[in-house]
């Protein structure tokens, strides 16, 4: 069961790299950049396994090139780890043309990150349906030679 699990696993998370990877390809080519206002800093609590902690969540209000009306994003977290910026701050917004309403945080790092930090994810699920075969027995991918 370990090694069907580990297979859908890693064939998930290979859908997800090439999802998010072909998304930031899109944003990175087609998306406009605009400077947007922090209208609302929260940390809402949360479980983690060494206990309770605060993850950083702000609202950035952004209004599109040309465009009268503006928009909010709400980003899950900020890639500011020194310094997290304050309501009334300049945050820069990364959006579509053709769907104003669909933005998020200019950030080439995470750009970046997303889909390979998710393809790693897959290669190491992969990797591991390269297991034992049976209890006894093992596969060994390549065997260095003693001299």
């Amino acid at each position: 069961m370990g090694r069907v699990l580990s297979l859908i696993l890693g064939l998930v998370c290979l859908a997800g790299s090439l999802y998010t990877g072909y998304r930031s390809l899109e944003f990175r080519q087609q998306g406009e950049v605009v400077q947007g206002t922090v209208v609302e800093e929260s940390l809402p609590l949360g479980l983690m396994s060494g206990g309770l902690s605060y993850t950083q969540r702000i609202k950035v209000a952004y209004t599109p090139i040309g465009a009268d009306d503006s928009f909010e994003l709400e980003t899950g977290f900020t890639a500011n780890w020194f310094a997290s910026p304050d309501p009334g701050e300049a945050f820069a917004v990364r959006y579509l043309p053709h769907e104003p309403d669909d933005a998020r945080q200019d950030s080439l790092f995470l750009d970046i990150a997303s889909p390979l930090g998710l393809f790693v994810l897959a290669l190491v699920a992969l990797a591991g349906n390269l297991g034992p075969a049976s209890h006894g027995a093992s596969r060994v991918l390549f065997r260095g030679s003693r001299r």
